[in-house]
């Protein structure tokens, strides 16, 4: 693995925890164990990820990013083509491969989904998400304009649920020396 790719993990290791360790503190009450979870453990069950976007940033980020981090387990994947989800599937050992955005957001035994569709097709999909209670971790840019950023943030706090956008380069060196310089 190159460096850049095993910072790259890394840090989409952290943050998939961080949305993670929120997620399953509101999701251990009120929802029922799965595959062989016990009901009265305490210890949190990985996040179980549906993957919307099957391109190349979650196939050699977010997909192995997902893979190493103990809090995480990809469980679902809907791509533009159902080759497209097969072939994820297989690569990263996938139980569930869906036709459709409905169902994915159908399917309990999704807690949250990482979104890397189009830009312009990641406000249908957090909206979606945020519907039946699904945590979101989107990539970036999180919206197509203030206004839509505004209607998707507002949906998840109204859900309850975990929003995050997935940059995790804004703490990069070079960025925050840039943002150093801008501000000076």
């Amino acid at each position: 693995m190159s460096a850049l790719l095993r910072k790259h993990v890394t840090g989409f290791g952290r943050l998939a925890e961080e949305a993670g360790i929120q997620a399953n503190q509101q999701l251990h009450c009120g929802r029922a164990p799965h595959h062989g979870e016990d009901a009265m453990s305490t210890t949190a069950a990985p996040l179980r990820w549906g993957v919307i976007g099957l391109g190349w940033v979650s196939t050699d980020f977010t997909g192995p990013g997902m893979v190493e981090s103990p809090g995480s387990q990809i469980f679902a994947c809907l791509g533009s083509t159902p080759e497209k989800g097969q072939a994820f599937a297989g690569r990263f050992g996938v139980e569930r491969v869906h036709a459709s955005l409905e169902a994915m957001m159908a399917d309990p035994d999704v807690d949250a989904v990482y979104i890397a569709t189009p830009n312009a097709l990641q406000r249908e999909a957090v909206l979606a998400a945020a519907r039946p209670g699904k945590h979101v971790l989107c990539e970036n840019p999180f919206a197509m304009s203030d206004a839509e950023a505004r209607e998707m943030t507002q949906a998840c706090e109204r859900a309850g649920v975990v929003l995050r956008v997935a940059h995790q380069l804004r703490m990069e060196q070079a960025v925050v020396r840039a943002r150093e310089l801008v501000r000076s």
